[in-house]
């Protein structure tokens, strides 16, 4: 038996737990970015003003990139 197996364990344990918490809050940080680029593109478009088209464009790419990266 060694003694520093558990504590070792327990270490890389908490490391995934804190590393699965900060890919969560980044999760909902995309989603609520996201949610505002919508927002804004339908009251742009609904005033026939498309300037901010690029901006909903950046705003799905990076999305999409961040749930990728997330798996």
């Amino acid at each position: 038996r060694n003694p520093a197996k558990p504590a070792r364990w327990a270490l890389a344990h908490s490391r995934q737990a804190k590393a699965n918490v900060i890919v969560s809050i980044v999760r909902v940080g995309a989603n609520l970015v996201f949610a505002l680029e919508l927002k804004t593109f339908a009251n742009n478009c609904s005033r026939a003003n498309t300037r901010f088209a690029p901006t909903l464009a950046l705003g799905i790419i990076t999305f999409s990139l961040s749930l990728t990266a997330m798996g």
